[in-house]
């Protein structure tokens, strides 16, 4: 049996009717096999031993077989699907985008890097949205290849400037954060979401949405701002960013919804750094930090309250004393070099680093393509940074890496566009 696989589980006895499940998953008629040894271990009255990572399974509600086949055929099919979603589409694009340059002899590299850009952009809500229908593969590649492009088209036909790149940031930002007050209906069965073949995470969202979404919303802000008249000025540009980054960790941070530690920590990070970077106060960006440790006892604290059992307060809170909690971050920081180290993962590492530096010893055109957009730069400097802290602070840092370079590449590629149209190339 491999670690990622799917069995079927039943449990029979008194009190026991129903759909199981338990807090590990937070999914109807989902559990995990760390699970069954505290659910025996509870009916006994004996306190589960704080090695155990696994929560008491419980039953309730009438079965319903129709939806745990839907629901076990998808998770099947979420790890496996991934590069057939995602970098496929990407792929088609990239190639498509050099073949339009190349043969018009760079004529319609603008038009083509904007397209590719809010493809890219647009890619993650395309994903949600079809994970409504459980399609089959071939469907579910199709949608995922031609949707966005069409989206991304729409937008740049009646939307100009940056306004075509805070509308794609912002909706796919939006429709994550409404299925996750929903409830995360869709979320865990799009293909990008939390992977459970991995066996780590079932609600809420995963590390490369983590990365994701607080790259949007910094971008999309800062887009935003730099192409509505209202939120040009410096200050109101600030209260910007950090209005979106408080309703970012509330959404994706609260327990209630699936705790995510590293969103409560990158969003208040972002939010703060683009605020004292639009304000020119770069050395406030400080507060960012600040910011991410009030909002990591606010979630503690809610957790407790709620009883809700995220694997924060049970994993460092729970802890049992200080060398228990050093083992913890100990942990998570030997996994995070790992990830670095993965020879499935490694080419795309060393891309993603090459492209980072590429953009540091190119960082004064940078500059020049940025020119006059204060706030954009401001989003885009914040999510950069705050790419490198999200490494150091999850256990899988690489995918930071390369979440952040891949997004922030091509949205760079879209502010080039935009000067060179403006530059009449």
């Amino acid at each position: 049996v491999d670690p990622g696989d799917q069995l079927s589980i039943a449990i029979a006895g008194r009190g026991n009717r129903g759909m199981l499940r338990s807090a590990s998953t937070r999914t109807s008629g989902y559990v995990l096999t760390t699970d069954i040894a505290p659910t025996i271990i509870s009916l006994f009255g004996i306190a589960i031993p704080k090695e155990m990572t696994g929560l008491p399974i419980t039953s309730s509600g009438d079965i319903d077989f129709e939806r745990l086949d839907n629901l076990e055929g998808r998770y099947e099919q979420v790890g496996k699907r991934r590069g057939a979603a995602v970098a496929v589409p990407i792929l088609i694009w990239l190639l498509l985008t050099g073949a339009a340059a190349l043969f018009t002899r760079g004529r319609l590299a603008p038009a083509a890097l904007k397209l590719l850009c809010l493809s890219a952009v647009l890619l993650p809500l395309v994903l949600l949205l079809i994970a409504a229908v459980t399609p089959s593969l071939a469907v579910e590649r199709a949608v995922a290849t031609v949707a966005p492009v069409i989206g991304g088209a729409l937008l740049l036909r009646f939307l100009p400037g940056y306004r075509a790149l805070a509308a794609a940031c912002l909706a796919t930002v939006a429709a994550y954060g409404i299925d996750m007050v929903a409830g995360s209906v869709l979320t865990p069965r799009a293909v990008i979401g939390p992977n459970p073949g991995l066996g780590a995470r079932f609600y809420g969202i995963g590390n490369e949405l983590e990365s994701t979404l607080m790259i949007l919303t910094s971008v999309g802000v800062g887009a935003l701002a730099s192409s509505w008249t209202t939120l040009r000025d410096p200050n109101r540009a600030a209260m910007a960013f950090v209005a979106a980054g408080l309703i970012g960790t509330i959404v994706f941070g609260a327990g209630r919804f699936g705790a995510d530690v590293g969103a409560v920590i990158i969003f208040p990070v972002a939010a703060a750094g683009a605020a004292a970077i639009v304000t020119g106060r770069p050395g406030l960006a400080w507060f960012g930090g600040l910011a991410a440790l009030l909002a990591l006892l606010l979630v503690g604290l809610a957790d407790i309250v709620l009883g809700a059992e995220t694997h924060f307060v049970r994993a460092v809170l729970g802890a049992g004393s200080a060398d228990s909690v050093f083992a913890v971050f100990s942990h998570r920081l030997d996994a995070t070099l790992d990830s670095f180290t993965k020879p499935s993962r490694l080419p795309f590492t060393v891309l993603a680093l090459g492209l980072a530096l590429l953009g540091y010893l190119k960082r004064r055109a940078v500059n020049e393509w940025l020119e006059g957009t204060p706030a954009l730069r401001a989003g885009i400097t914040a999510a950069a940074v705050t790419s490198v802290v999200g490494v150091v602070c999850n256990d899988s840092g690489a995918l930071f890496i390369q979440v952040g370079a891949l997004f922030i590449s091509v949205i760079l590629g879209y502010c080039w566009a935009i000067r060179a149209h403006r530059s009449g190339f």
